[in-house]
């Protein structure tokens, strides 16, 4: 895939979305390669010869149905003809990528995806529900089933999820965890650590701001390499190491952050 990859950087005649000083066309992870192109008239033309260049040489063939594709800031018309010439599944108003929904504004990516995770996670519960487990034993389930999956959207999505879904998503697993009976233990004992007497309960909230410091972490190294940290430089116009540190008032547009919030 890698020598693909680098076929599609060096042709000059696919463009890609420029950040800056820097030009992003493709990512990869394992077999799952997104493009980000710009000029797409020009750009899928040259493309699909490099795609089909590749599969006479590697004997690996790209199905097409299967390849779906979403356009951005482009007229009805233009779209109109690029759905003409090229046979992709053309998703609208979303577009699915290692198991994360990208919208077509970031307030749509946040809502598609929490939603779909808050769901997901509710109607395990209910399966799981019906289970004779103990209490340590659905502490247990939420720690190895429920969390992973949480952390995964934390971590792909640095935005603020829509309101009262991390509240809801907590509550849902507390009441897991106690067979829908009253709680008899406060919050906070639940979430200790165990050698401090609690029960390592995860707590959604403290994971979600563990989740964005890591990002934040990011801004703060001068030697970062990271694409995305040179992304969100060029969007803020301004030293993104400094912004976390600023009131919300004096940050770069588009560098608003989530309110801190205590667990309760």
């Amino acid at each position: 895939m890698e020598p693909m990859a680098q076929r599609l950087r060096d042709d000059p005649q696919i463009l890609g979305v420029k950040f800056g000083g820097d030009e992003h066309i493709i990512s990869l992870y394992a077999d799952d390669v997104i493009l980000t192109l710009a000029e797409p008239a020009t750009s899928l033309s040259v493309l699909m010869g490099i795609l089909e260049e590749f599969g006479r040489v590697s004997g690996f063939r790209i199905n097409m149905l299967k390849s779906q594709a979403m356009s951005r800031f482009i007229s009805a018309e233009h779209e109109r003809d690029l759905k003409a010439r090229f046979h992709f599944t053309w998703s609208s108003p979303e577009l699915p990528y290692l198991e994360v929904e990208l919208g077509s504004t970031v307030a749509r990516t946040a809502t598609l995806n929490y939603t779909k995770l808050t769901r997901e996670v509710q109607r395990d519960i209910e399966t799981w529900g019906r289970l004779k487990l103990s209490w340590l034993g659905r502490v247990a389930a939420v720690k190895m089933t429920i969390l992973p999956r949480v952390l995964y959207v934390f971590q792909a999505l640095p935005v603020s999820p829509p309101p009262r879904t991390i509240a809801t998503l907590q509550t849902a697993v507390l009441r897991f965890i106690w067979e829908g009976k009253a709680t008899r233990l406060p919050r906070r004992v639940l979430y200790r650590p165990k050698q401090e007497g609690g029960l390592a309960v995860p707590c959604l909230l403290r994971y979600f701001q563990a989740a964005q410091l890591h990002f934040l972490l990011e801004w703060s190294r001068p030697s970062s390499e990271k694409h995305w940290c040179f992304m969100d430089q060029a969007v803020a116009g301004s030293h993104i190491w400094k912004e976390p540190w600023l009131r919300r008032r004096h940050r770069a547009r588009g560098c608003a952050h989530p309110r801190s919030r205590k667990c309760r």
